[in-house]
């Protein structure tokens, strides 16, 4: 709006100027518009008559009569020049004031606008450190920072170096360790998403990972009864198991059963901290797994994991 303005008191301006400079200068002959009689004195130039105007001749002591339609046609002009030149100054001059004016005003307003512009889109002077999140995990899921999307997503959370796993048709996030490999399955009559570390080389007979169980109950049952329905199914797959540890928990506002156990697997002593999470006529269930001789190592990382859990 502004800037149309502008140009429009251009244009008038413009055209101002151009009328004064055209306007004829009107003399009637038979009413001279100038006449002056002095008594004595030598005649005033006739250039310097008309620079002066009415005090010129005024001044002068001419013995002879100045008149007629030329010589005051002279005179008439040039006060007609500087009453342009006046009026010109001063169209001039408010041009470059309302100009000024404006474009201060327009700087003022875009200045504004890019400013609330890039805090629109979340912009700020601190400097972010992200992680890599390029790629898409073994299931297919994308990585984004956008949790609420459909489908499976992996966001980064840089402070704990956990990413946040999304899955929509499951029912749960989590936060994974960053950089482990995601993939699906099934265990039985169990879904499951596991995230399992990268080989540590020819050495590393068993890889950690974590593992999120979710299982349809015929009843609803209480976190001590699922984890011990639990610990029996894990015990007929693998063996004998030694449990070290059983407590209650809370996670994600629900009762859940924390438990710690090892056994043996192949001459490898294997470590898990086992979460047991009912939810109505869902079970669910985060068991990480180690090396018994890593396992302290992996312990912070493991809790942090398993118990940000949310259904």
């Amino acid at each position: 709006m502004k800037q149309a303005l502008a140009i429009i008191l251009i244009v008038v301006a413009v055209a101002a100027i151009a009328g004064c400079q055209k306007k004829p200068v009107k003399v009637a002959s038979s009413e001279p518009l100038i006449k002056v009689e002095a008594e004595k004195g030598p005649a005033l130039p006739l250039d310097e008559v008309i620079a002066g105007g009415e005090d010129a001749l005024e001044s002068t002591e001419s013995t002879d009569l100045l008149e007629g339609d030329e010589f005051l046609n002279y005179v008439n002009r040039a006060k007609q020049r500087d009453r342009d030149d006046a009026a010109t100054s001063s169209i001039a001059t408010l041009l470059a004031e309302a100009m000024t004016n404006t474009l201060v005003t327009m700087v003022d307003e875009l200045q504004s606008a890019m400013v609330q512009g890039l805090s629109d889109i979340g912009f700020t002077e601190t400097v972010a450190v992200s992680q890599d999140s390029s790629g898409t995990s073994d299931s297919g899921g994308d990585m984004s920072t956008d949790s609420g999307s459909t489908g499976d997503t992996q966001d980064d959370s840089e402070q704990a170096q956990l990413s946040t796993y999304t899955s929509t048709a499951k029912g749960f996030s989590i936060d994974f360790p960053s950089g482990w490999a995601i993939s699906e399955g099934e265990d039985g009559d169990i879904e499951t998403v596991t995230a399992e570390s990268p080989s540590g080389g020819a050495g590393d007979n068993f890889l950690e990972n974590i593992t999120v169980g979710i299982s349809d109950l015929p009843d609803q049952l209480s976190a001590d009864d699922y984890a011990d329905q639990l610990m029996g199914e894990i015990e007929r797959e693998v063996g004998a198991l030694d449990e070290t540890e059983r407590m209650d928990v809370t996670i994600d506002g629900k009762t859940a059963k924390k438990v710690v156990y090892t056994y043996d697997m192949a001459g490898t002593s294997v470590k898990v901290l086992m979460y047991a999470i009912p939810n109505g006529y869902k079970g669910f269930s985060v068991k990480c797994a180690a090396d018994s001789s890593k396992y302290d190592g992996l312990k912070d990382l493991f809790e942090g994991s398993a118990e940000s859990l949310s259904l």
